[in-house]
């Protein structure tokens, strides 16, 4: 069984940082950015066995309003980063692979961009492309329609809508992943409601949304907002996994993303939805460290 650490990290300003170290010290590290919702606890896809046979560690961390972090106002996803920075200092973390998965992906762009020197390689995993107004023609329409209720409206009257979601997800998390996946290929299905997968997601939800659901609601807010980095900007090695039929995260707008690193490339799984690329753990944690 892979060493565990789960803590809380004082940060400069006084907030804690839920963080979560899982493999042994002298592995090869590799930061995970969690989707939305979403916790630390979502980089335990990552079965023990596999920690060990590729070489690596996992450091995984809560956002702010998410698991044991606190919660601030929403800011550029960028200066969110300093977060991360701090952790990895914290645990003597000079470079590390990175993955961001889903919602994760621009926080891990955003740190590749901004902290090069910091970065092995970039592994966005059914990662989502900006979501400000002009990215609406590689959107889907769902998206669409909560970013400009967000823009026209504002967070505050979106809150009860989020509430009324996590209270669905924690009654009965079992039933209420049941229901996201319900369209999905019965493989991607089966993981995510009845193998693995459930029981990673359920510790995931858990704890993502016991503190409420403004920090969901934040990630919101952030992505909201256009980019201020630059991808072309990242210099180490990128490689994306995505499905071509992924419901959630438009496969057009991340190779838009991609198109602009030198160098990215992507394996697309045919026929797949937002889960094909996590049931391939072992390919995900290779692409972050190869050189």
């Amino acid at each position: 069984m892979a060493a565990v650490l789960d803590d809380v990290l004082t940060l400069a300003d006084g907030r804690r940082l839920g963080f979560r170290v899982r493999g042994d010290r002298s592995a090869v590290p590799i930061l995970h950015f969690h989707g939305q919702p979403g916790s630390r606890l979502e980089a335990d896809i990552y079965p023990d066995d596999l920690l060990e046979a590729v070489g690596v560690r996992v450091v995984s961390y809560d956002r702010p309003g998410m698991g044991a972090s606190d919660l601030i106002d929403a800011r550029d996803m960028v200066d969110d980063l300093p977060d991360a920075i701090a952790l990895l200092d914290h645990l003597g973390i000079g470079r590390a692979g990175v993955i961001g998965v889903s919602a994760g992906g621009p926080w891990a762009f955003a740190f590749a961009a901004t902290y090069p020197d910091r970065v092995i390689g970039l592994v966005p995993t059914s990662a989502s492309g900006p979501y400000d107004e002009a990215s609406e023609p590689w959107m889907h329409d769902d998206d669409i329609e909560e970013m400009r209720d967000l823009r026209t409206s504002g967070a505050d009257a979106m809150l009860a809508g989020y509430e009324g979601a996590r209270a669905r997800m924690l009654e009965d998390i079992d039933a209420e992943l049941a229901r996201w996946f319900e369209d999905f290929p019965a493989s991607e299905r089966a993981w995510a409601t009845t193998g693995f997968g459930q029981a990673v997601f359920r510790a995931d939800m858990q704890a993502a949304l016991a503190a409420g659901a403004r920090g969901w609601l934040r990630g919101t807010e952030v992505r909201a907002l256009p980019w201020s980095f630059d991808p072309s900007a990242i210099r180490c090695p990128v490689h994306a996994f995505h499905g071509d039929r992924d419901s959630l995260e438009r496969l057009d707008n991340l190779e838009r993303v991609l198109a602009r690193i030198p160098g990215a490339s992507v394996t697309v799984y045919p026929g797949g939805d937002h889960i094909a690329p996590l049931m391939h753990p072992e390919a995900l944690l290779e692409a972050a460290i190869a050189t």
